[in-house]
C-alpha cells in the first residue's frame, strides 16, 4: 500500500500484507489532512502487478495545528466533525468544495448525529465572485438539513472570514455563538435556518443572499444589512436590540421580532415570488417586544403588521418597488420605483444601496 498527501505527488510504501488480509488500518496521521491511497497486487515469485488508481479520505477529529486546504486537493469529503481548537487557523483557498457526509463517524458527546465543522480557532474561507468556495452536502441525493454546518463557538479572533462562499444543505449554515466571524458576499441556500447568531454583539451580517430556507436568519444583538432573502419560508427572526437596515425580503413572512428592541430602518420587504402574496409583511410575536420601525417599503402582504406595537411606525410606504424582475429574477430597482428616494435621507432603500451611496 502506497500514501500520499497530493494526487500527483510521490507515493510513498507504508505497508506489505499478505494475501489473506482483507483491511487495514492507517495510523499516526494529521487531523484535517486529506490522504491519497493507492495499491499494488505481488505474485508468489515476488513479480508487481499494476499500482491502482488512487482512493482518498480526509482525517477527522481535533486539529491543534494550522492547516491549510487547497483546491489541489479538491473535493474535501468530510466524514466525521473537524474541531479547530483555539489559536489555530484553518485556511481555504478559492474554489476549494467541501462535502460533508450526513452521519458523522465520530459521533458527538452530547449527540449530535450529523457532521460538522467546528471553529473555535480561525477559520479564513475567502473565496472571490469567480471562484467561490463551496460547502455542500456529500450525499447523493441532497435536502435541506443533510449536514450539520459551521459553527463559530467562543471565538473572538478577528481573523474569522467567510467571504465568497456557498453553504447548501445545512441543517444551519453558520451558526455563531460569543464570535464575531465577518460573514459577506456568501450565499446560503436551502438550509433549515440559513445563519443563527446568538450573543453575537457586534457581529456584521452584510452583502448576502439567503434563499429557499425555513429560517433565512435568526439573530440577537447584529447588524444585518445589505443582504437579500428570497423564497424563505420567514426572512429574519429577530430576538435582540439588531441593526435591521437596508435588506430587501421576499418571503413568505418578512420579518418576525420575538424579543429585544431592533430597529428595523430603510428595507424593501416585498412579497413578489408569489401571486398570492404573503402573510405578514413584519410578525410581533411578544407584546414585550419593541421593535422600532421605519422608513420601510412593504407590500403584497395581506397584513403588513401583525400584532406590532401600535404608533412604532414612521415614515412607511406601501407600494410595488417595482424590481427589474426578469429571469433570473433582479431585485434592482427600476427608474421611477418609488424606494429609489424613500430611505431616512432621501436615497435608496433595500439590498442594493450601500453605505458610501
Amino acid at each position: 500500500m502506497f500514501r500520499s498527501t497530493s494526487p500527483n505527488g510521490e507515493f510513498e510504501k507504508i505497508i506489505s500484507v499478505s494475501s489473506d488480509t482483507t483491511s487495514y488500518t492507517d495510523g499516526d496521521l494529521s487531523i484535517a489532512t486529506k490522504y491519497y491511497y493507492k495499491v499494488q497486487a505481488y505474485d508468489t515469485a515476488g513479480n508487481d502487478g499494476e499500482i491502482s488508481n488512487a482512493v482518498s479520505a480526509v482525517t477527522p477529529g481535533t486539529l491543534t495545528e494550522n492547516r491549510v486546504w487547497t483546491k489541489e486537493n479538491s473535493p474535501y469529503i468530510i466524514q466525521g466533525d473537524i474541531r479547530l481548537r483555539a489559536n489555530y487557523t484553518l485556511t481555504i483557498e478559492p474554489g476549494v468544495e467541501i462535502k460533508f457526509t450526513q452521519y458523522d463517524k465520530i459521533p458527538d458527546t452530547q449527540g449530535a448525529t450529523m457532521t460538522a465543522l467546528i471553529i473555535q480557532g480561525s477559520l479564513n474561507a475567502v473565496g472571490t465572485e469567480e471562484s467561490p468556495i463551496i460547502f455542500t452536502s456529500a450525499e447523493s441525493s441532497p435536502r435541506i438539513g443533510c449536514w450539520d454546518g459551521i459553527y463559530f463557538i467562543g471565538t473572538t479572533s478577528t481573523s474569522n472570514l467567510m467571504k465568497y462562499c456557498s453553504i447548501v444543505f445545512a441543517e444551519k449554515g453558520v451558526k455563531s455563538e460569543n464570535s464575531i466571524p465577518v460573514i459577506e458576499n456568501c450565499t446560503f441556500s436551502s438550509c433549515n435556518e440559513g445563519m443563527e447568531i446568538y450573543l453575537s454583539t457586534t457581529l456584521n451580517i452584510k452583502y448576502n443572499i439567503i434563499q429557499d430556507c425555513h429560517i433565512g436568519i435568526v439573530s440577537s444583538g447584529s447588524n444585518i444589512m445589505n443582504n437579500l432573502f428570497s423564497h424563505n419560508e420567514i426572512g429574519a427572526v429577530i430576538l435582540g436590540a439588531d441593526s435591521f437596515q437596508y435588506n430587501t425580503l421576499d418571503d413568505l413572512i418578512g420579518v418576525q421580532v420575538q424579543s429585544g428592541s431592533p430597529t428595523i430602518k430603510n428595507n424593501i420587504i416585498a412579497r413578489v415570488a408569489s401571486t398570492a402574496g404573503g402573510i405578514y409583511g413584519i410578525e410581533q410575536t411578544n407584546t414585550s417586544a419593541a421593535p422600532v420601525l421605519s422608513y420601510n417599503n412593504i407590500y403584497n402582504y395581506t397584513v403588513n403588521f401583525q400584532n406590532v406595537t401600535t404608533g412604532t411606525e414612521t415614515a412607511m410606504i406601501f407600494t410595488d418597488p417595482m424590481f427589474e424582475g426578469g429571469f433570473p429574477y433582479s431585485y434592482e430597482l427600476q427608474t421611477g420605483s418609488p424606494a429609489l428616494t424613500a430611505d431616512e435621507n432621501g436615497g435608496q432603500l433595500g439590498y442594493y444601496h450601500t453605505e458610501s451611496d
